[in-house]
This record gives structure tokens, C-alpha cells and sequence, in this order.
């Protein structure tokens, strides 16, 4: 709710709600691996929910790039996003069939949300990462 206030009446909106408790412990946060450097593609037509989950991923992960893009069809940035990112996030559930097609030709580890939103988004990288980070280590 803090960041649609943010979203729609601007900045220090969110200064109206509570402070909240940290429902992570500090561990939780200390198991997020390293990725500043990393470049994070997201693609999904709802483009508030691609702005903030864009914002928090840039807040839990320093020095990460992160582009959105909302094309309906396979535009060249778009492959070329599917190519060069580290990570690729593709929101099915708010997506077309030619820019499914496009990225999924150029990639097979795509990091498929549950949902349109940014939550859903967020946590399908956090597991992805934290897989990945448990696999190498």
C-alpha cells in the first residue's frame, strides 16, 4: 500500500502510515547474495506494478540495473534486453504472445511471477537467487 500512495500522490506520501515492524529478521536479509553489477530485465504490461518492483529490487539489491519494458510486440530492445540480462523476469500473467515468444527464444531461465504485481514479482526473484546462490555455493 506504502508504494501505490507513493505511485499515485508522489513522494513522502507513504509518511502517513504506521511504521511498520520488520517482519524479517536480519538474517533474512544477510542470506540476499551480492548482484550489484547484475542487469535485471522485467517485461509486463502492468507497468505501475514493473515501476515498483523496480524500485524494490533497486532498494534490497544496491548497484543492480534494472529496465522495464511493456512492448506488445517483439521490438528490437526487447530481444536485445532478453539477451544481455543477467536476469529475466516476464510477468506471463500481464504479457502478449509475440513478446513471449520473442524472449522465450532468446532465453530458457526466465523467472515466471505467480502473479501481475509487484510482490509476486519481487519474491519470484528473491527464491530464484537464493536457489541460484545455494547452488553454486
Amino acid at each position: 500500500m506504502r508504494n501505490l500512495a507513493a505511485d499515485v500522490l508522489g513522494e513522502g506520501a507513504e509518511s502517513v502510515f504506521p511504521v511498520e515492524q520488520d517482519s524479517c529478521s536480519a538474517d533474512a536479509e544477510d542470506e540476499l547474495p551480492d548482484l550489484s553489477g547484475a542487469r535485471v530485465a522485467i517485461y509486463s504490461l502492468t507497468e505501475g506494478a514493473a515501476r515498483r518492483a523496480k524500485r524494490m529490487l533497486e532498494t534490497l539489491f544496491p548497484g543492480i540495473g534494472v529496465e522495464i519494458s511493456q512492448a506488445h510486440t517483439a521490438t528490437d530492445k526487447l530481444i536485445n534486453q532478453a539477451k544481455q540480462a543477467d536476469y529475466f523476469i516476464f510477468s506471463a500473467g500481464s504479457a502478449t504472445h509475440q513478446a513471449f515468444y520473442a524472449v522465450s527464444a532468446q532465453r530458457r531461465d526466465l523467472i515466471y511471477p505467480t502473479g501481475k504485481g509487484a510482490g509476486s514479482m519481487l519474491n519470484a526473484f528473491i527464491t530464484h537467487v537464493q536457489q541460484v546462490s545455494t547452488v553454486v555455493v
